[in-house]
């Protein structure tokens, strides 16, 4: 369960949000959640935007126990208060969005890792309700990571191919990884 209420000086910025996010729901590997959030910005533009979150997410079990599927569903009315080039127009407008997450992380530790990956897709799926769809978003992104404690370990040296007592000829030289102690 999560409570947040920021506010800035006066009544330029005001934001209110509760959230419950049940990561085993029924004992099982699906999780649970919703958010229902209020936004009142008056600073460059005069906006207020109300919604709300429900999220359902399922670790898998093919093609490993790392692997996990979310999905969001997200409804937003924003009150766009005063012409802007960001909003447009004075007016209202219904949001509703779809987003699947498909990821697989196996770090060992997710504040301070130090050996695995992270690696997600997430596709959003945006616009008004559906008799209205002109105005249709389509948004893909991913992100991955790799996480190794001994970043040196693939650092390059010159190794001399030729050496004798110390000294190289200077014909033939390579790039080899090596290990360096830290």
């Amino acid at each position: 369960m999560s409570f947040d209420w920021q506010f800035g000086e006066g009544s330029t910025y005001q934001t209110f949000s509760i959230s419950f996010r049940e990561p085993w729901l029924f004992g099982s590997r699906t999780s649970f959640g919703f958010s229902l959030f209020d936004t009142k910005q008056n600073y460059i533009y005069s906006v207020d935007q109300t919604g709300g979150t429900i999220s359902l997410g399922r670790q898998f079990k093919f093609p490993d126990d790392y692997t996990r599927g979310d999905w969001i569903f997200r409804i937003q009315r924003i009150d766009n208060l005063s012409e802007s080039d960001y909003y447009g127009p004075p007016g209202v407008i219904d949001q509703y969005s779809i987003t699947q997450i498909l990821s697989r992380s196996s770090i060992d530790n997710p504040i301070f890792p130090s050996h695995g990956s992270n690696i997600s897709l997430s596709t959003e799926l945006s616009g008004p309700p559906a008799p209205a769809r002109d105005c249709t978003v389509h948004k893909t992104y991913h992100q991955s990571r790799l996480v190794h404690t001994d970043p040196q370990q693939f650092a390059p040296r010159v190794i001399p191919r030729n050496s004798v007592a110390g000294r190289s000829s200077h014909s033939t030289q390579r790039w080899q990884p090596t290990r360096f102690p830290i």
